[in-house]
């Protein structure tokens, strides 16, 4: 059976056609989509006040608050008895150095001196490099022609010449006689037809056409240029063209196949999103909450 090959074509486009269309109206809709931001809803009533947890551990011992500032003076008190002398207290440790201070004013500038006497003429420096050459010069009058010289000696044989061009066709023979009918040839086997073909979809950009009967299976592959997100890039990733993904608050979309990094050097991704500026720092949040009250400090060892 023998396949028309413009039916067979057009049947091949209206199949590609019938599989790309959900794929293009996909496309469209996403490219016209516009974000319409909602009203603001109105306020929530508060919530019911939750039970109390229950008491958590006990925290760790707190650090050592700072001194606090020293109270009014009490009373006198009634004299009490002379106590025994104590143990003399060990040498503190030295205090930190402080800061280093602020860089004082500028002091003003002094008075201009005097103009010393001119110093000794230096030896001679080493020559410079070759300047630059010029630009070519105007072409000089022609000379007087010079006396004939003697004639030279024969050169060398010249390689052959071309072909020449072909002669005129001749006179037109004579008819022959007619040749003895030859045999018939067998029958070719039959060709794939559309009832074989199979359309399968690799879920990304792959098609194949594949026309199978038996054992006999014909495949042809083609790919769709479309792009496709794959997330957050990943250092060491192979990409493929048409592979788009985020990095430096950007997105990218890979010309050609490659594990480079976007946006260094010369760099095989182009730019397709560009990372908008930071925002405004917000308003300070409100104070929070005053945290439990830490463990007291133990008492410290006194001195006389």
């Amino acid at each position: 059976m023998a396949i028309d090959p413009v039916r067979f074509t057009r049947a091949i486009v209206e199949k590609v056609k019938s599989v790309i269309a959900p794929i293009e109206a996909r496309l469209a809709a996403v490219e016209q989509r516009e974000v319409i931001p909602g009203p603001p809803g109105e306020k929530g009533m508060p919530g019911d006040r939750g039970e109390p947890g229950p008491i958590g551990p006990q925290g760790q011992k707190g650090d050592i608050g700072e001194k606090g500032d020293a109270g009014d003076v009490g009373q006198a008190g009634p004299q009490g008895e002379r106590g025994e002398k104590g143990i003399d207290g060990k040498d503190g440790a030295d205090g930190q150095i402080g800061q280093k201070g602020d860089t004082g004013d500028k002091g003003e500038a002094g008075q201009q001196g005097e103009k010393g006497e001119p110093g000794e003429i230096g030896p001679m420096g080493p020559a410079g490099p070759q300047g630059e050459k010029g630009e070519r010069g105007e072409v000089g009058p022609a000379g007087a022609k010079g006396i004939d010289g003697d004639r030279g000696g024969d050169g060398p044989i010249g390689a052959p010449g071309r072909d020449g061009r072909d002669g005129l066709p001749g006179v037109q023979g004579e008819k022959g006689l007619d040749g003895i009918n030859g045999k018939d040839g067998r029958d070719g086997i039959d060709g794939l037809g559309f009832d074989d073909l199979d359309v399968l979809y690799d879920g990304e950009r792959g098609f194949t056409f594949r026309f199978m009967r038996g054992e006999k299976i014909k495949a042809f592959d083609f790919a769709l240029p479309i792009v496709i997100y794959r997330g957050v890039y990943e250092s060491g990733r192979a990409y493929e063209k048409g592979d788009s993904v985020t990095f430096g608050g950007s997105q990218w979309i890979a010309r050609e196949a490659t594990d480079a990094k976007p946006g260094v050097g010369p760099t095989p991704w182009q730019l397709s999103v560009k990372a908008g500026r930071d925002g405004r720092e917000g308003k300070a949040g409100p104070m929070g909450p005053v945290g439990p009250k830490g463990d007291r400090g133990d008492h410290g060892r006194n001195f006389q």
